[in-house]
């Protein structure tokens, strides 16, 4: 059950494929101000990882099967 505060609703801004990993960049230009590298994030009701910060927004690994 989610008991966090709703702070902004953010956007995909794309997805990334290498030949390792996925991840995504989300478009938040108000809660990326206060996230620090590792925070929890909900997106879409799943828990990820901020793992890199950008100018306004952050992106999070997913996990890839290949």
């Amino acid at each position: 059950m989610f008991t966090g505060i709703i702070e902004e609703m953010g956007r995909v801004k794309s997805i990334h494929t290498n030949a390792c990993k996925r991840w995504l960049e989300i478009l938040a230009p108000t809660i990326h101000k206060n996230l620090g590298i590792g925070d929890s994030v909900a997106v879409s009701g799943v828990c990820l990882t901020a793992v890199d910060i950008t100018k306004d927004g952050f992106a999070d690994d997913l996990a890839y099967l290949h």
